[in-house]
């Protein structure tokens, strides 16, 4: 008999709400990447120090929290902008694919940085990610669907 482990299950939702978030931030992806990753930021933080603290954790340091703020923002919220603006000009499949690749850059970066090599199951599945990245590259989009957004600052009358 088979089933299902519960970190299975968890893997699965979080795949399927990364999907449904991905297309529902794709229909307003031309608009201000900026508040849009902060309210994102905000809710997910929000959501995550409520679990934290209905699991008994206790607060860190002021010290701790500035750095998790400053990495947050830069792993993060410099990311999901990225994100919104491939959204715009990619489509939310396409931008999810290309996104996908980052754990395998990841390792790429581990190695050089801790010296630790990858493991077989990235060298057996290198061939599927450069098969992806061609078929990603080589397919011809469509203009995007929502138009543009103005710019937010008018350039200066002469």
């Amino acid at each position: 008999m088979w089933g299902l482990a519960p970190g299975a299950l968890g893997v699965i939702l979080a795949c399927i709400l990364w999907g449904l978030d991905n297309n529902f931030t794709c229909r307003i992806a031309a608009k201000d990447p900026i508040p849009i990753t902060l309210i994102k930021g905000l809710a997910a933080g929000s959501v995550t120090l409520a679990i934290a603290v209905a699991a008994g954790e206790s607060m860190p340091s002021l010290s701790l929290i500035a750095g998790a703020l400053l990495l947050g923002f830069v792993s993060y919220g410099l990311s999901i902008v990225l994100f919104i603006v491939s959204l715009r000009h990619l489509g939310a499949a396409r931008t999810g694919a290309a996104f996908a690749t980052a754990p395998f850059l990841g390792v790429i970066f581990a190695f050089f940085i801790f010296r630790e090599a990858p493991g077989t199951l990235f060298f057996a599945s290198i061939p599927l990610m450069i098969l992806g990245a061609m078929l990603l590259l080589g397919e011809v989009h469509c203009p995007p669907a929502y138009p543009p957004p103005p710019h937010p600052y008018p350039p200066p009358s002469a």
